[in-house]
């Protein structure tokens, strides 16, 4: 079996290429990993243009990279792929569309190596707790 390295998924970013084919990338990788799903929604080809969230799934058995449960999907394969996710996300959390957002959860996909993963997830963290009211995590309490 060969398998693809995160190198070579960054460097298929810089390609014209991988703007369509991302998805296609993405929805047979969400159906190869999920199996119980209710409403699946992943445009390709020239469709993965076309303005709106880039994935819609709803499925009741989640996987380690797939929620489970509702959830909306935003790619980005742009050098600033922090910047994209963070305009996405900024954009899709003013203005949902016709999805609840306290139902669904957000993804965002980028071929690029993500460098600040840890980091943007702990403030997200961060801010989800002090939204709901909850004291933050200390260190002692994450390891202990």
């Amino acid at each position: 079996m060969n398998w693809i390295t995160a190198q070579q998924l960054n460097s298929w970013a810089e390609t014209l290429d991988v703007r369509s084919r991302l998805s296609e990338l993405v929805s047979d990788l969400v159906r190869a990993s999920v199996h119980d799903m209710s409403s699946f929604r992943f445009p390709t080809g020239d469709s993965a243009q076309i303005p709106g969230y880039d994935g819609r799934l709803i499925c009741s058995d989640g996987s380690l990279y797939v929620p489970e449960g509702e959830s909306v999907w935003e790619f980005g394969t742009s050098a600033d792929y922090m910047g994209k996710a963070k305009e996405d996300y900024s954009k899709r959390t003013m203005n949902p569309g016709e999805i609840d957002p306290k139902l669904n959860t957000f993804v965002f996909v980028t071929p690029r190596i993500w460098q600040e993963k840890k980091q943007q997830q702990k403030q997200k963290k961060k801010k989800k707790n002090k939204a709901k009211g909850k004291k933050p995590e200390t260190q002692t309490q994450r390891d202990g």
